[in-house]
């Protein structure tokens, strides 16, 4: 019999398709093991339970932050979702899709480098429930027909970053490499008693990280930031830039970007390194807060299609 071979293709999301660059389904077994009182040796093994976990990574950045945001979604309300394997060859039946109704869809990370050194991509974790707490809440099709093609996703590089500044007239961080977003979001995942597969999970905490590296440590020198940190209580602004395709990335006056806005946070410097054969290396760490106190909807906010402002570094 000829081995049968497949590829992560493509994820689902109602009727949005995103292209994958990778994506791993983790069935999260728990095991117990017994043995007889006195006994040396395991006399029983059993599954007790399993948390599942979908984890999704696309370059296709825009797209996907509609689904979710930075706060994640329910499945129930929003969904399906549906993972795509695309298996080898031609003809019907040849492909593999795991699908969840309902549960939680979050978003982890988002990295963007520097142009010429690859492109943004986001990472996604899917928490599937079931109503009942019995029924698998991810049906898996081993002979199925991915009909959907996700068109060509839109790429994305780091862009400028304004720190302590959104009126984005100066101050201007020079020398960037790569900026990464944690968004921090800490799921409650419930199993009512008794039962093999969670029956709820939601957004416990919100507590986003934003790591910024570069070259340039005068950049975050005492002057800026101070060796024990600054309140950035003016904002940061960190845009994304969207490259054409075969073509020059877009003008900074074409609404083509993605705008991160961070009303208020902390900036941490962080690790300064460097050797003889290489260039020194610095970086920041960035802690937004909420002193409104409130559900966290607007400690970090991300508008696609804009327009960059960049008078560039002060």
């Amino acid at each position: 019999m000829a081995t049968k071979l497949w590829k992560g293709y493509s994820a689902k999301l109602a009727a949005s398709i995103i292209p994958l660059t990778d994506c791993t389904l983790t069935p999260g077994l728990q095991e117990a093991a017994y043995r007889a009182s006195g006994a040396v040796n395991v006399s029983e093994v059993v599954a007790r339970g399993a948390d599942q976990i979908i984890s999704i990574t696309t370059p296709d950045i825009a797209t996907a932050l509609e689904w979710a945001g930075i706060n994640g979604t329910n499945l129930a309300t929003s969904g399906p979702f549906v993972l795509g394997l695309q298996g080898a060859g031609t003809g019907a039946g040849k492909d593999i899709t795991f699908t969840v109704a309902a549960g939680l869809l979050r978003p982890m990370t988002l990295s963007a480098p520097r142009a010429g050194s690859g492109q943004a991509s986001l990472v996604y974790e899917i928490l599937p429930t079931t109503a009942g707490g019995s029924t698998d809440p991810v049906v898996t099709s081993i002979a199925a027909s991915l009909s959907d093609t996700p068109t060509g996703p839109s790429h994305f590089v780091l862009g400028p970053i304004y720190l302590d500044d959104t009126a984005q007239t100066g101050d201007m961080l020079d020398g960037l490499e790569m900026v990464n977003i944690d968004f921090g979001l800490q799921a409650i995942v419930q199993h009512d008693s008794g039962h093999f597969f969670p029956r709820d999970a939601a957004i416990g905490e919100q507590a986003p990280r934003i790591t910024v590296e570069g070259t340039d440590a005068t950049q975050y020198g005492a002057d800026k930031l101070k060796t024990i940190g600054k309140q950035l209580e003016t904002g940061v602004v960190i845009w994304l830039r969207k490259l054409q395709t075969g073509s020059i990335p877009y003008a900074d006056d074409e609404a083509e970007h993605i705008k991160i806005l961070i009303p208020k946070c902390l900036a941490l410097m962080g690790n300064t390194s460097a050797s003889g054969f290489d260039i020194a290396k610095t970086s920041l760490t960035l802690i937004p807060y909420d002193t409104d106190y409130t559900d966290g909807t607007f400690i970090m906010e991300i508008t696609s299609s804009t327009v960059i402002a960049a008078t560039g570094p002060a």
